[in-house]
């Protein structure tokens, strides 16, 4: 696991230039860092050495070719065994000289061989041009820039600010996708001119005649769905593609645990895990607050105890997560989205102790209907086209409602937002891709695919601040496809097949619906019903609990005063400033809604003042 950076320019001072650049990334990699610079270009990484310990160190050359590489290549060695057949010979021990050495034999071909987590730079001294790639569904993070015909790049943001004559500028028309759905949706980053590369994509740029070219390589089938072939095959399937996929993510010369919520997608990943150590005891690690009902302590010491793990609990103050908040914002680039970030950043940062990879539940509720308020809405719907649904959808999907937002942003902010619909057209696009799905199967699509994105962000960065790799073997893209095409009676079913839908839509929403009359994930729940307890088995899904109404409503309402009517918030023309300096936001909004205010306004004093 590494960080990435660098650039293409005839600017004076290369090499200082890039080592700013990468020294911002250093908590990416802190055992080694490496440096190419020749006339056209310079490129830096930081390692994080999990795989040849010794023998890793980047970039690695080979020919006229120059490779970065961040993330792990879970088959790499029978990708290296194949190319031995073909003549190659190898220097090191290291996945990245066979990404490398995959890269010249099949070009931008080789990504379809790959199995794993990754973004990685190739420069071809030659042709001159980069090549820059992302894996299927975005586990690793990758943004660039354009300034004066030249490409800069990085696996943070951060990196690419250090580049000389870089004018931070704050992108507003996207505020709405932060608020409203947690995650900027598409390409677009909080900073004006400033993309993310997009799952599944690459890009090449060629010095010599300053082109770019995007290309998507890879994307979820969307076809229709296949016929039934019977919930025992989908049981052991699933069971057998998932303990695969962890399996792999066991691989490494360095220490290797699991998150352990007490939630049913952490707990499998800990129980497989733990299964296939054997007496060897498993590293586990959960975190909570001390309130009562605000840690899940009870359930992950049920798994712990079963599996006889090596468990670590971290009980975590209110003080200390207010703290940890502002300092957090300065890894991700970008305001918190989602309160767990704090815990989650500051459980890695503990285990870091312990381990150096950690295995994660991410991506469970996107593929198997963990979300069962949102992936019933079909069931409320009363419009017949697809224009509508989509309406429906995002109305129900948002965190913060139009309404709200209408109260606490600037007018001409809204004026923007509203011009540009720039969230408001992806999701619309995507809805025409799936037009011809059945109505049950479209919302699970957009979560699998725009959700899903905002979840692994998070991952990345509260693990990667503490120098640890997170892993998320849910998200194996053999286990994707496969869920893709499991009918959804048998993710989110009926507990009585004799209810009808129809009755149901009459008289109940489906929030009540959820988890009330149905089983979410009930085929991953029949896949491992002998590896938990009972009682974790039939767990109703819960977010993390953070008690942010009982903070900002109570013993933090001075501190959310005292960030939202400063005169530097009031004064930047972004949120309303008569609505704020009138108070009501206090009892207006929801817990997490002015926490998400507070956040944007922590990240613009970090960033633009």
């Amino acid at each position: 696991m590494c960080g990435i950076t660098g650039f293409t320019s005839l600017i004076k001072n290369k090499e200082k230039i890039l080592r700013n650049m990468n020294q911002k990334i250093h908590h990416r990699g802190p055992d080694e860092d490496g440096y190419f610079i020749d006339k056209d270009i310079a490129l830096a990484n930081k390692r994080l050495s999990i795989i040849a310990l010794s023998s890793g160190k980047q970039p690695i050359t080979c020919e006229n070719y120059v490779i970065l590489f961040n993330g792990e290549i879970y088959n790499y060695l029978k990708l290296k065994k194949d190319l031995l057949k073909k003549g190659y010979k190898f220097k090191t021990m290291s996945d990245t000289e066979v990404l490398l050495k995959m890269y010249i034999e099949y070009q931008e071909n080789c990504l379809k061989y790959l199995d794993g987590m990754f973004v990685f730079a190739i420069w071809d001294t030659v042709t001159k041009k980069i090549f820059i790639a992302r894996d299927r569904l975005g586990k690793k993070p990758l943004y660039y820039c354009f300034l004066s015909k030249q490409f800069i790049f990085g696996s943070e943001i951060k990196s690419i600010l250090e580049y000389p004559g870089i004018v931070k500028k704050l992108n507003k028309k996207v505020l709405n996708s932060y608020f409203q759905y947690r995650y900027i949706v598409g390409n677009e980053t909080f900073f004006e001119n400033i993309y993310s590369l997009l799952p599944g994509h690459f890009l090449s740029f060629n010095v010599m005649d300053k082109k770019i070219e995007i290309k998507k390589y890879w994307e979820l089938s969307i076809a229709s769905r296949k016929k039934d072939l019977g919930e025992r095959f989908y049981v052991a399937q699933t069971k057998k593609l998932l303990v695969n996929a962890i399996k792999k993510r066991m691989i490494g010369e360095v220490p290797i645990g699991a998150y352990l919520s007490g939630g049913l997608d952490s707990s499998i990943v800990a129980s497989v895990m733990a299964s296939i150590v054997g007496d060897k005891a498993l590293s586990t690690f959960t975190i909570g607050f001390k309130e009562k009902d605000y840690n899940e302590f009870k359930y992950a010491r049920l798994v712990a105890d079963k599996w006889k793990t090596d468990h670590h609990e971290i009980l975590l103050t209110t003080e200390n997560y207010i703290k940890t908040m502002d300092y957090l914002i300065g890894f991700k680039d970008a305001p918190l989205a989602v309160p767990n970030e704090v815990p989650l950043y500051l459980m890695s940062k503990k285990l870091k102790k312990y381990i150096t990879v950690v295995l994660s539940g991410e991506g469970a509720d996107e593929l198997f209907g963990g979300y069962g308020r949102i992936f019933r809405l079909y069931i409320n719907f009363r419009g017949k086209s697809d224009e509508n649904y989509l309406d429906f959808f995002l109305d129900n999907y948002n965190y913060v409602s139009d309404k709200d937002l209408q109260k606490f942003l600037d007018p001409e902010v809204l004026n923007l937002i509203n011009k540009k619909k720039y969230t408001y057209n992806i999701f619309r696009n995507y809805f025409k891709k799936i037009s011809h799905l059945n109505i049950e199967d479209k919302i699970p699509y957009i979560f699998e695919n725009l959700h899903l994105q905002g979840l692994l962000q998070r991952l990345d960065t509260t693990t990667m601040a503490a120098s640890v790799e997170g892993r998320a073997p849910f998200v194996d893209h053999e286990l994707v496809e496969f869920v893709n095409e499991i009918p959804y009676k048998y993710k989110i079913k009926w507990k009585n097949n004799r209810l009808k839908k129809e009755a149901l839509a009459q008289k109940l929403s489906s929030r009540e619906i959820s988890e009330n009359y149905d089983i979410t994930k009930y085929i991953l729940r029949k896949s491992f019903r002998d590896y938990l307890p009972e009682e974790v088995l039939k767990r109703k899904k819960i977010g993390f609990p953070v008690p942010l109404d009982n903070w900002f409503k109570g013993k933090f309402v001075n501190y959310a005063n005292e960030i939202l009517l400063d005169k530097r918030t009031l004064n930047r023309k972004i949120f309303n400033k008569e609505y704020l300096e009138s108070g009501k936001f206090i009892d207006e909004l929801s817990g997490i809604n002015i926490w998400m205010l507070i956040n944007l306004e922590l990240f613009l004093r970090k960033y633009f003042d």
